[in-house]
């Protein structure tokens, strides 16, 4: 899943940034989308179950070294998605694998950018819901 959004982001991207770099953006914003996942299921998981999630708890909390960790893990996802759909033949694979398939035509490229707004917001949507 994450290789199919990763090569409609990087095309997307090098149409779009002549001088840029598409690879880094379209691994950021991956990055991104993956991060948001995690926190999608955490806030529905503590807004289903009602929970007061000590995850949350701790999160919220003063403490320097949860942010720290979170930042860790942020970076540390950022340099492995960036190394490994840097090489050329990954590049290739992916290109050979995904340039002809049928989701190409079907799923337009704004709604994995809209993605990220639905990770994002759905939470709030299902509290709502829910309350």
């Amino acid at each position: 899943m994450f290789d199919y959004i990763y090569f409609r982001l990087n095309k997307f991207y090098r149409q779009k940034e002549k001088d840029g770099a598409p690879h880094f953006t379209a691994v950021l914003y991956l990055t991104f989308l993956q991060l948001l996942i995690v926190y999608f299921l955490i806030m529905n998981y503590g807004i289903i179950t009602k929970d007061g999630f000590e995850i949350l708890t701790w999160l919220r909390s003063d403490k320097f070294l949860s942010k720290l960790l979170i930042l860790a893990a942020v970076i540390v996802l950022e340099i492995y998605n960036y190394f490994k759909y840097r090489s050329k033949k990954r590049q290739l694979v992916l290109k050979m694998k995904f340039e002809n398939h049928p989701l190409n035509t079907t799923i337009p490229t704004w709604s994995f950018l809209a993605l990220g707004g639905i990770l994002l917001f759905g939470p709030f949507l299902i509290y709502l819901i829910i309350r």
